[in-house]
């Protein structure tokens, strides 16, 4: 294809992406996502932030790289019948309109069609026997709403090697949550009408406000007080357990002196990593350093 015209269809496809909530953007409209809050996701769909720009993120592009590679091989060993996913195809869910996505691929399972999200993680297959990321299931059972189907499948190529399928039957309890945390996410995008900041909101807030242009000082809420105090007693509470834990640490190296490191009764483990380091061109100049490592039990 011209590079030209996927240039240009790729514009268009991340334009359409702001009028609406799409599969990556669930688990952050819902106030779950460990990476993204509710505010950077407003900023960005009201146009006062720009999304993060991941070009030339390895991780990324190895993603968008191998994406069709792991479907296909996940049809072959699993023996599904999968259609892979046109790259900058949205669909809109008719019942709920602000709820969008692009499906990775589905697949026809017993005549039933299923949606299936691809992922190509470096976290190991055992990382997730117990619980596959929030956010994930989150953006799985979004993209089900949204194309009308009750069953999807997670395909995850973990480490590059280790295939692994996770296959889901949309909860109701969920899926109102879902329906209800973005319905009210979308209004407040509608109202311009900012969330609450949270954890990550930082830099967005930094994007959003770069200078001041009012010389005056503005009239907070009655609630700032209130944000005030806690946000001393934080720092109280900051200054005293950073004291703490330097206090731990020197005292479990102290216990260790000179021996490589040390071991509890539970069989958690304290070692030191040392290493040499040469100034040059002094090279009669050395300084030998100690890191100090925790090691859980096993």
């Amino acid at each position: 294809m011209d590079a030209t015209i996927e240039s240009d269809r790729r514009a268009a496809w991340l334009h359409e992406r702001r009028a609406g909530i799409g599969g990556s953007d669930a688990a952050a409209a819902c106030g779950i996502d460990p990476y993204r809050d509710r505010l950077t996701l407003w900023a960005e769909k009201v146009g006062l932030a720009e999304p993060q720009d991941l070009t030339g993120n390895e991780a990324v592009e190895a993603g968008i790289a191998l994406e069709r590679a792991i479907g296909e091989w996940y049809g072959r060993r699993f023996g599904r019948a999968i259609t892979l996913g046109e790259p900058f195809r949205i669909l809109r869910s008719e019942r709920w309109p602000w709820m969008t996505c692009t499906l990775d691929a589905t697949e026809v399972v017993d005549g039933e069609t299923r949606v299936v999200q691809i992922k190509n993680t470096s976290h190991p297959a055992d990382a997730w026997e117990e619980a596959v990321p929030v956010q994930y299931e989150v953006q799985l059972a979004h993209e089900m709403l949204v194309a009308g189907v009750t069953r999807g499948t997670l395909v995850a190529l973990h480490r590059g090697q280790q295939l692994r399928a996770y296959e889901r039957t949309l909860l109701p309890r969920l899926a109102d949550m879902i329906v209800e945390r973005e319905q009210e996410f979308w209004q407040l995008v509608q109202s311009e009408t900012p969330p609450d900041a949270g954890p990550r909101s930082a830099d967005t807030v930094k994007a959003m406000f770069p200078r001041s242009t009012i010389g005056d000082l503005v009239a907070l809420p009655p609630h700032a007080d209130d944000l005030d105090a806690e946000l001393e007693q934080i720092r109280e509470q900051m200054s005293m357990l950073e004291d703490r834990k330097s206090a731990i640490e020197s005292q479990l190296k102290l216990w260790i002196g000179d021996h490589e490191g040390g071991v509890t009764a539970q069989g958690v483990r304290f070692s030191w990593k040392g290493s040499e380091v040469t100034y040059k061109p002094q090279d009669a100049r050395t300084v030998y350093q100690r890191r100090f490592l925790r090691s859980k039990a096993k």
